[in-house]
């Protein structure tokens, strides 16, 4: 079959709240098919180049910052969306090329039309990605996921 071929754009938007953890996973090492797999949540981010481990990185570093005015640990964080927090399957898989457009925003507390509170928060966008980080335990062990991806990744792609 021939013709334009599709493109998909996906907007996700995770809420963080209290100790993160994530897997690494990676496949194909020393290959250009080498790929570095981060399953955290309900999210399978792959990468696909060493360069772009640090670049996360390092937007994760600056939402670590912008996080200090947050509370250490948020303990009372109702869901944001019709999402089951318990789920530990992916449903969202996205594969990163290239070097996404990021932003990382701190929030002010707000009141929805429906009436939930919203508390203080910083948002880190990278591509279609969002995650809404509402304490510094978030950030921080974010973060931390990402430097573990960072170490692991001239050992994978042999740069």
């Amino acid at each position: 079959m021939t013709g334009p071929s599709s493109t998909q754009i996906v907007s996700v938007s995770l809420a963080l709240a209290g100790e993160q953890t994530g897997r690494i996973d990676t496949n194909h090492a020393g290959t250009p098919q080498a790929r570095l797999h981060i399953l955290w949540g309900a999210l399978m981010l792959t990468l696909t180049s060493p360069t772009q481990t640090g670049y996360l990185l390092d937007v994760w570093q600056r939402a670590a910052l912008a996080a200090r005015a947050l509370p250490m640990t948020l303990r009372d964080l109702r869901p944001l969306s019709g999402m089951d927090p318990r789920l530990n399957t992916p449903g969202v898989v996205t594969t990163m090329y290239g070097l996404p457009v990021w932003t990382v925003d701190t929030v002010a507390a707000r009141i929805t039309p429906n009436r939930h509170h919203v508390p203080q928060h910083v948002t880190v966008r990278i591509g279609g990605l969002t995650w809404q980080c509402f304490d510094q335990t978030a950030t921080r062990s974010a973060c931390g996921i990402f430097a573990r991806a960072h170490r692991i990744a001239p050992a994978l792609f042999g740069a």
